[in-house]
């Protein structure tokens, strides 16, 4: 489900609730809504249902969903935005693990880089070009490979 926000969230964050009740709660179809739903509500700045966000990234990762790096990736934007860098870093670095399990590993990549960023703000510069070197030492994206130069370069 693709949703083009006009630049109007809460007409979209009501669309979407309205949808929610066409699916049985927590279904697939409910899930993938609701945490839609939720990133609108943190893309138009109000606090995300995190704990439903998690639960969706944790379900689609047990579940090999090809969706779960972009559920993982809501989650660490939203508890980056909304809990800190720290929670935000750790739960990357967890959940880059469990992607790396399920033979995800060019997202897991990606994600890593990110985590780079978030060690940054967490002022933790050791372990973000630890990060960076290895997402550099290995095959990965260039979207991967770019964040994390950059990322490289701006804890040193």
């Amino acid at each position: 489900m693709l949703i083009n926000l006009r630049g109007d969230p809460p007409a979209a964050f009501a669309y979407l609730s309205g949808q929610l009740g066409h699916h049985v709660r927590d279904s697939p179809g409910w899930m993938r809504i609701a945490t839609l739903r939720e990133t609108v509500r943190m893309y138009a700045g109000q606090r995300p249902d995190l704990e439903l966000l998690e639960r969706a990234a944790d379900s689609a990762l047990a579940e090999g969903d090809l969706e779960a790096p972009g559920r993982v990736s809501n989650v660490y934007k939203a508890r980056l935005a909304f809990g800190g860098a720290r929670p935000a870093l750790d739960f990357l670095l967890d959940r880059i693990g469990r992607l790396h399990a399920i033979g995800m590993g060019s997202p897991a990549h990606d994600l890593r880089a990110e985590a780079a960023q978030a060690a940054i703000y967490a002022g933790d510069f050791r372990a973000a070009v630890a990060l960076a070197d290895f997402v550099l030492e290995r095959p990965a994206s260039f979207r991967a490979r770019h964040q994390a130069a950059v990322r490289r370069a701006d804890a040193l």
